[in-house]
């Protein structure tokens, strides 16, 4: 009897030692993955072991950082701990709120107003150094546009003061172009962003194209001009980021023009052969596990796209990920169009518009990337 007493008193101890014990053998026995699919990021690296790092406290880090990328199952210990917070109410933990009809969301943005200030700044100085009409678009973030798909607790978002500011501080020659109001309009009429994405679809994209259609005066292409391909199976940042495994994938749309018959596309990288194409979508990407590249192949610091049956002359387009989904529709009206990352592209664009003879600026960002970004400061 004493026996059963003392191993009902230590039973939770033992099963301890035996959990770490396992966990210990699995870290070591099972392979190590470089990338996580699920979380769209580069796991930790196996940590070299220095002086100056042991000394400067980055060894420790790194340490905890690969313990923690590599542990046994823990992709199954991140969703339990997310559903965990979840479910004792603490929602939006993970800065994305478990939203309404399957809706991830990120939560308000971090408002850097003295960040936004100077790249208001950057984008003034640019505009009095160029011959060419400059115009800004910020695009509104899902949980200020699609309000009602949030849960009942969660913090304010400050979309309408933000662009506000933007709008007020810009050279009175750059004209703001406002989104804000088309997209509270439609927002229940149509799926303007995607549920486990922080982007706007590709009908979210078209009347972003259709309002810089009347701002800065071309005919946007009529809605059912285009044969829309469907793509199941894509989940984005947002899912990436909440550790909500169970939710349902998003779909993504590819609205293909027939009318236009004669596009190319070119990708330049410093240390890479340029990359050429005929179409404005690389499905290769589809069968990735992150699916949002399929727009003009994702990221990359400048890409050309030619199209000689436009109407319109030469559009600079500085932009962030908001811009790839955009882009094929800006294609039917602009002959050529540069698309500049200021992420990776260092040159200056001011001897990029004069020697292409640009005749329209366009930045188009998410509200994020405008007011936390520090890549403005590469504008010249």
């Amino acid at each position: 009897m004493k026996k059963k007493e003392q191993l009902k008193r230590y039973a939770p101890t033992l099963l301890f030692c035996v959990f770490i014990a396992v966990m210990t053998v699995l870290f070591f026995v099972l392979p190590k993955q470089s990338f996580s699919p699920d979380e769209k990021r580069v796991l930790e690296e196996n940590p070299k072991f220095t002086l100056d790092s042991l000394a400067d406290g980055s060894y420790g880090k790194s340490v905890e950082n690969y313990l923690s990328d590599h542990f046994p199952g823990r992709k199954f210990f991140v969703g339990l701990n997310a559903y965990y917070n979840l479910y004792s109410g603490r929602n939006g933990s993970s800065d994305i709120y478990f939203g309404k009809d399957g809706y991830l969301i990120n939560a308000p943005i971090t408002w850097n107003q003295e960040n936004l200030q100077k790249n208001l700044d950057h984008i003034n100085t640019l505009a009095q150094q160029i011959s060419a009409p400059v115009a800004v678009s910020v695009v509104p973030s899902t949980g200020y546009i699609m309000e009602d798909k949030l849960p009942s607790v969660h913090r304010p978002y400050h979309d309408r003061e933000i662009l506000q500011e933007v709008s007020s501080s810009l050279d009175p020659s750059i004209q703001y172009i406002d989104l804000q109001q088309a997209f509270q309009e439609q927002s229940g009429e149509q799926q303007l962003f995607y549920k486990t994405d922080h982007h706007w679809t590709s009908a979210g994209a078209y009347l972003g194209y259709r309002v810089l259609g009347q701002q800065l005066g071309f005919t946007p292409t009529k809605r059912d001009v285009y044969q829309v391909e469907t793509c199941g199976g894509f989940y984005g940042t947002s899912y990436s980021h909440s550790g909500y495994w169970l939710s349902a994938p998003d779909t993504i749309e590819l609205w293909h023009n027939p009318q236009l018959s004669d596009i190319s596309v070119r990708i330049e990288e410093t240390g890479k052969d340029p990359v050429e194409s005929d179409s404005m979508f690389f499905p290769s990407h589809l069968e990735e596990e992150d699916k949002y590249p399929v727009f003009l192949d994702g990221n990359h610091g400048y890409t050309k796209i030619t199209n000689p049956d436009a109407p319109s002359g030469k559009l600079l387009l500085i932009k962030d990920s908001f811009g790839h989904c955009l882009a094929p529709f800006l294609a039917e009206q602009y002959q050529e169009i540069y698309m500049i990352d200021l992420r990776y592209y260092k040159n200056s664009l001011t001897e990029l518009a004069e020697q292409e003879g640009i005749d329209q600026v366009l930045f188009l960002y998410g509200l994020d990337n405008m007011v936390n970004d520090t890549n403005f400061v590469w504008i010249k």
